[in-house]
């Protein structure tokens, strides 16, 4: 496969870089190893009609936005997607010439538009699905047409590739069969590096990183963990990284609780920075409920930073005794008896060890691997 177009409703923009960044880091892997570009759907209320921009990321891939203007009926948002997708294929073609293969991102309207345009040029396409709209703790997947076109796409798609087998097993229980591969996301190995000094503080730090939407990551729950744990010992420091919908309420809770010098909020960083903050921890900690792959986790871990971990997206199976602790889902004891358990016995953990296992299944180069090799099976199967 020499030519692969992406097309994607999740991206990121000048108003939220980290929108779907985990597309852009996938295609940009694959531009190292073929010809790949990327035409992203960008919904904009202050746009009267379609909109086309281009640029070039860091002259490896380029990256056609379409702004399309909003509007409040359903069946004219759908037919929009469409004719805004087709001007972007189209624009595609002219510049780069005709892809081999369609790798479509979320389900429905963008993999449907996929399933059209790769049966018009005759080439495969594939669908990427990161959506937890399918668990059952947060179950959006509704609307008979919705359902009826996202499993005839699935159907049609040479492969559906998902970051966790929990998010397979979800979209079979939802009816969605498909040929289902598994891809992680891609880790940024260079920036998420270790420590060239080893951090020392008075306080012990456990970082926090999530979006702030209570519902899923559980913020709450963590901040009942480290309430017990407060009362065994005061060495400690959570440091909360991100922000969004609950944030408000989540600082209400850290006021309620008397946690005001246990907790440090940092609002959003992003790049070095964030990077910068992980290499200063003890450990990490993921409190969630349900993820379709908890990135931060392997971002810790490829800094050489032990987790602690709940028993979401396959982290059970993943996180082993070398890499950290899981406890399950909604068990806030057990998380803060794992907790002060890293606290005493972080220093076990051999840094090496934790980044060798990103490098080895979760660099870019592995994971552009992993995906020619799909699109060369889908290829070979057209």
């Amino acid at each position: 496969m020499n030519n692969i177009l992406f097309l994607t409703p999740w991206y990121p923009h000048s108003k939220d870089p980290m929108f779907g960044l985990f597309v852009q880091k996938q295609a940009f892997a694959l531009g190292h190893k073929t010809k790949v570009g990327v035409v992203a759907l960008m919904p904009d209320d202050t746009k009267q009609k379609i909109v086309i921009e281009k640029e070039n990321y860091k002259n490896v891939l380029p990256e056609i936005r379409v702004f399309v203007p909003v509007s409040g009926y359903g069946f004219v948002n759908v037919l929009r997607t469409y004719r805004a997708y087709k001007m972007g294929v189209k624009e595609y073609i002219r510049e780069f010439g005709k892809p081999d293969l369609i790798h479509a991102n979320i389900f429905t309207r963008t993999a449907v538009s996929a399933c059209l345009f790769a049966r018009k040029m005759n080439i495969p396409f594939v669908v990427s699905e990161h959506w937890s709209r399918y668990f059952s703790e947060n179950f959006s997947y509704k609307g008979f047409l919705r359902r009826f076109f996202t499993k005839y796409v699935a159907k049609k798609a040479k492969a559906v590739l998902v970051p966790s087998i929990q998010l397979k097993n979800a979209m079979i229980e939802a009816g969605i069969h498909a040929d289902y591969k598994l891809v992680p996301n891609v880790i940024d190995c260079d920036l998420f590096a270790l420590p060239e000094v080893r951090f020392q503080s008075e306080k012990k730090r456990i970082v926090h990183i999530s979006c702030f939407e209570d519902k899923s990551k559980n913020i709450s729950g963590l901040l009942d963990a480290i309430q017990l744990l407060s009362r065994k010992r005061n060495d400690f420091e959570l440091h909360l990284v991100g922000t969004g919908i609950d944030l408000r309420i989540i600082k209400e809770k850290v006021a309620i609780k008397e946690l005001e010098d246990f907790v440090v909020f940092h609002g959003m960083l992003e790049n070095e920075e964030l990077a910068g903050l992980l290499k200063t921890a003890t450990c990490s900690v993921l409190s969630s409920h349900y993820e379709t792959f908890a990135i931060v986790v392997y971002e810790s871990l490829s800094c050489g930073v032990p987790v602690v971990v709940t028993d979401v997206a396959g982290l059970g199976k993943l996180v082993s005794k070398e890499l950290g602790l899981v406890v399950s889902t909604g068990d806030m004891h057990a998380l803060a008896g794992a907790l002060d358990k890293m606290l005493d016995s972080s220093n076990v953990y051999q840094p090496e060890t934790l980044r060798k296992f990103i490098l080895n299944d979760y660099s870019g180069e592995a994971v552009a691997e992993k995906l020619m090799e799909i699109y060369n099976m889908s290829g070979e199967m057209n």
